[in-house]
């Protein structure tokens, strides 16, 4: 499926090519070891396992329950990827600079 907005989606990269992802039992796996984001949402869903294609990357946002992300549209494309998040800035007590 190729996703196509206008808008563009601040995402975290969780699978590259070659890499398995599931989310089962409230935590994220890839490659069979957990996956976890301070401050990232415990998902309430089950997905996968899937293999990342080639070319393709699989992204989730921080917010999982309620994240339009690849566990609703599935891989995206590598070529649709504009960039790389350098630094959190809102909320202010949680500003940092990667």
């Amino acid at each position: 499926m190729e996703l196509h907005s206008d808008v563009p989606f601040v995402k975290r990269v969780v699978g590259v090519p070659g890499d398995t992802v599931e989310v089962r039992s409230g935590q994220v796996f890839v490659n069979g070891e957990s996956f976890f984001v301070d401050g990232a949402a415990v998902p309430r869903y089950s997905y996968g396992p899937v293999t990342v294609p080639v070319d393709s990357v699989f992204v989730l946002g921080d917010n999982r329950n309620n994240s339009v992300d690849s566990h609703v549209w599935g891989f995206l494309q590598e070529r649709s990827i504009l960039g790389e998040v350098f630094m959190t800035y809102w909320p202010l007590g949680r500003l940092r600079v990667f």
